[in-house]
């Protein structure tokens, strides 16, 4: 399913073979002022699902995706940082 509004938001019930149980430890939860937390899956998780595609975008998405996990680790890393910069819009191509 796709939902556009300020930006496009995928959600699958099935990626790479797998379900949602299969990627429970690579949940995080982001938490927002209200209380809710809106869980998401982790950078290892995502660059596993990309990993073998021969789409340009999931290429430079696992690019990415390790540069924001090594900042975990290295918070400098991403000082100069922007999706831009690793990613061309498509509506620019």
């Amino acid at each position: 399913m796709r939902i556009v509004e300020d930006f496009d938001l995928d959600i699958f019930v099935q990626m790479s073979g797998k379900t949602l149980a299969d990627f429970a430890p690579f949940i995080g939860y982001y938490p927002l002022k209200s209380g809710v937390r809106v869980p998401y899956l982790k950078a290892a998780a995502l660059i596993e699902t990309k990993t073998g595609s021969v789409r340009d975008k999931d290429r430079s998405d696992i690019g990415a995706l390790r540069d924001i996990a090594r900042a975990k680790y290295e918070p400098d890393s991403l000082r100069d940082f922007t999706l831009h910069s690793v990613r061309t819009p498509p509506d620019s191509q």
